[in-house]
């Protein structure tokens, strides 16, 4: 693979990241919930399942959160929330998994 495709490979991932949180985004029943603000963990559920986002690195996605960021007009706390928060997942997931151990 060229290194060009894997560059169009990505900017495709990031255009159905965008559709995908603006179809989410529009599906809202209201415009004062869609004006009130968006909680990033909101974000972090609807873009990867739970159980996808608990195995990932939150780095991997928050590097996604931050490329989208002016798009989302989230905030620099609001992202470390959503960091904080798929942390919080993967170490829930990890007590899970060694209690079945």
């Amino acid at each position: 693979m060229k290194a060009n495709d894997m560059g169009t490979d990505f900017k495709q991932q990031m255009l159905e990241l965008e559709n995908r949180f603006k179809e989410w985004y529009f599906s809202q029943k209201s415009i004062p919930n869609r004006l009130a603000g968006i909680d990033p963990k909101d974000v972090v559920d609807y873009l990867e399942p739970k159980d996808v986002v608990s195995y990932l690195d939150p780095k991997d996605v928050m590097s996604q959160f931050n490329i989208k960021q002016r798009f989302m007009g989230l905030s620099t706390e609001e992202l470390d929330e959503a960091e904080a928060y798929l942390t919080q997942l993967r170490q829930n997931t990890k007590r899970k998994s060694k209690k079945k151990t």
